[in-house]
Parts: structure tokens; sequence; C-alpha cells
């Protein structure tokens, strides 16, 4: 499992090197692209505003609608603006990047995500959703998430265990080998702390969770995960998920032994080891999630806290 740990480095590009604060850059560049595009009809009402530029800016000011933050990424390639609050459900809205003596802009139309549900809320517990991990957008921590979704075959499923006035709690289930409309019922579900629900918003911040592994566990720390249910609950929308893994766990599930190596090949990766949260020891990644969808399937997922004897190795 090392060697394909480090296969998959090899396929992940790095980043453009940061353009210091003192360096002039020549107006010559264009705008490659936005997100969301522009004239989209199905934006997501927490979206943030992202300008993608053929020459990196030393700064950058976006004017729009609503008032946020800019920030540079991407060594100056990537412009996004986060608005201070969330936009309104189906809605139209102007941003413009002051860009080159100009203010070029794009027009968008959020969807009806953010708008009330129209089921009650108990019957959020019917059913599951089928979680994409290979077409996951990765913003950081792309490798890691590639060796994810391959100890996962690809899919989990997540349940609504419980809702009420005390919040919403999430089930996570590995899906079965035959497709994600079934649960694996060899593997133990993940049960989640209870989080917010602001229907139809909802959101989980947690210290640190614990989940199987292939045959060993792993820890996830600093965990945030956030997430709309579409008007008739039929997907999930604007998903985001992130959080940090120790690497010498990570180490040990894929049977390797040199520290130094694997943050060696992160950083080559665009995926630097950090101090971790709980000791500070400069052996962490971070893993962020963003922009996921989860359509749903007719499967009530059942709690499975031990592995059934007929599952185990004899």
């Amino acid at each position: 499992m090392w060697f394909l740990f480090s296969m998959l480095a090899c396929t992940v590009e790095t980043n453009v090197e940061p353009v210091p604060d003192d360096t002039e850059v020549e107006c010559n560049g264009f705008i490659r692209g936005t997100y969301p595009e522009n004239g989209a009809y199905d934006a997501y009402y927490r979206t943030r505003v992202e300008f993608y530029l053929s020459e990196p800016l030393a700064e950058a000011n976006v004017i729009g609608d609503v008032d946020g933050t800019t920030e540079l990424l991407d060594g100056g390639l990537t412009v996004r603006f986060t608005p201070a609050v969330p936009l309104e459900p189906d809605s139209d809205y102007t941003f413009a990047l002051e860009f080159c003596g100009d203010e070029p802009s794009i027009d968008f139309h959020t969807s009806a995500t953010g708008l009330p549900l129209e089921v009650p809320v108990e019957e959020l517990t019917q059913q599951s959703y089928d979680i994409d991990l290979l077409g996951a957008e990765f913003v950081e921590g792309d490798l890691l998430g590639t060796l994810v979704a391959w100890l996962y075959r690809g899919h989990l499923l997540a349940g609504v265990a419980e809702v009420g006035d005390a919040g919403l709690e999430w089930r996570i289930a590995t899906a079965a080998t035959a497709g994600p409309d079934a649960q694996d019922e060899c593997a133990r579900t993940l049960e989640l702390p209870v989080g917010e629900f602001r229907s139809p918003f909802f959101s989980l911040h947690e210290d640190e969770i614990v989940f199987d592994a292939y045959d060993t566990t792993l820890r996830m720390m600093d965990v945030s995960l956030e997430g709309d249910f579409v008007p008739d609950a039929s997907r999930l929308d604007g998903v985001r998920f992130s959080g940090m893994f120790d690497g010498r766990e990570l180490l040990e599930l894929i049977g390797g032994d040199d520290l130094d190596a694997m943050c060696d090949l992160g950083e080559f990766a665009d995926m630097p080891c950090q101090p971790c949260p709980d000791d500070a020891a400069p052996y962490c990644f971070w893993v962020e999630v963003d922009r996921l969808s989860a359509e749903a399937v007719p499967v009530i997922l059942q709690e499975v806290s031990e592995v059934p004897l007929e599952c185990q190795n004899p």
C-alpha cells in the first residue's frame, strides 16, 4: 500500500510558487474562468465566488451585491471572495473583479437549495445519500482523498439516524460491493455526534472522530461538516468536509516506516505536513472537500457496532 501512496503522489500537480508582496506583476493576463460560471442558474447559496487568472496578481478586490472578504490563492492565480452572509436562494447576483484597469463581471442565479424543506423532517431518516468519493473535489489533500476513496471502494452512504430539536445525527456506512444502493452489513457503521440542524442547513464541528480503515482505525481531528438538503430532500448540496489526519497512523496503515519520507512525499504532492492538533508533532495532513453533492438512495442504514461473526475471517 506504501507503493500505491507513492504512485498516487506522482499524479498530483503542484501549485505555482506564491508571488512575493513586493513583486510587480505586469497586467497582461486574462480571466481563464470563474466559479460559479458566468450565466450559471444553479449556484449554491452559500457559494464562494472565484476568479481563475492566467497571470498571478499581488492584490485583488472583488465588487459584489453583498459584503465579504477577498483573498488570493495558488500564488495569486485564484481570487476568492467569501460573502459575509449566505446569498439568497433563487436570486440573481453580479460580482466583478478589479482587473487590468477594468471591472469584468459575472452574473449567476442561485438554485432553490436553502429554501424550506417541502417534506417533514422525520422523513429524512427514511433514506440515505450516496457519497461518491471518487467524484469529490478535494481542494486540499487530493492524494490522501484518493487513498481514502480506494479504501472504501469509491462510495460511502450517509443516513440520518436521528433528527429533532436537539439537532441531527448522521450514520455513515460502507456501500455494498454490488453498488451504492445497498449497505455493506459486514462493516461497522460510524455514528457521528449530534450536530446543529437549522433546516435545511446542517453542520457539525468535532475535535476528533475515529473510524474503521482497512484492518485498523484512523482518527480525524478538527472535523468540520456542513451542507444543505434540497427542498424535496432528494439530494445533499454544497457539502463541505474537512479535517486533519495523523501521518503516523497513515504510515502504519500503508505499511511504511519513514515519517520524513512521507512528509517529503506530501510536500511534493502539495500536501505538506502540519503540526497535529493534539501534540503539535509536525506529521499531520489537512484534507478538505468542497462542492460535494450526494443523491438520495432508498436505503435505511442499520447500525453495525461489531462485525458479525459470519463476516469474520476463520
